[in-house]
């Protein structure tokens, strides 16, 4: 994983206006909620997740990651791009790579890259 952060402090408001990631918090109350509860899934999720309280209203961001395997080789990485304005003033939009990690048990059908991780380029 990349060891500097590109942004230390970035707020809720500028994740949806600047990345267009509109459904970022609703989805992290979600994962919140998962962590408490890893037995629950679907509607009862969705319902846990929608009532987590956030404590907190800004997170890092990274705008590279980079994954390695257990030699260290690079296998794969991850870029994001915020809304900018070129020189021309013409606005860019924000585009991102998408992650999906693997963090518990699943049959060998169903992982991913070397049965980690798989990744897929979402552009917003």
């Amino acid at each position: 994983m990349t060891q500097h952060l590109t942004i230390r402090r970035v707020s809720f408001e500028d994740i949806i206006y600047n990345y267009s990631a509109v459904d970022f918090q609703d989805l992290l109350g979600d994962f919140l909620a998962y962590l408490r509860e890893p037995h629950i899934s679907g509607q009862a999720l969705c319902n846990r997740g929608g009532n987590t309280l956030i404590l907190f209203r800004h997170v890092p961001v990274y705008h590279k990651i980079k994954f390695r395997d257990i030699d260290g080789i690079i296998v794969d990485s991850v870029h994001v791009w915020p809304e900018q304005v070129d020189v021309r003033g013409q606005t860019i939009q924000a585009h991102f790579d998408t992650v999906l990690i693997q963090t518990g048990q699943q049959p060998d059908n169903v992982r991913g890259k070397q049965g980690r991780f798989s990744s897929d380029r979402v552009e917003i």
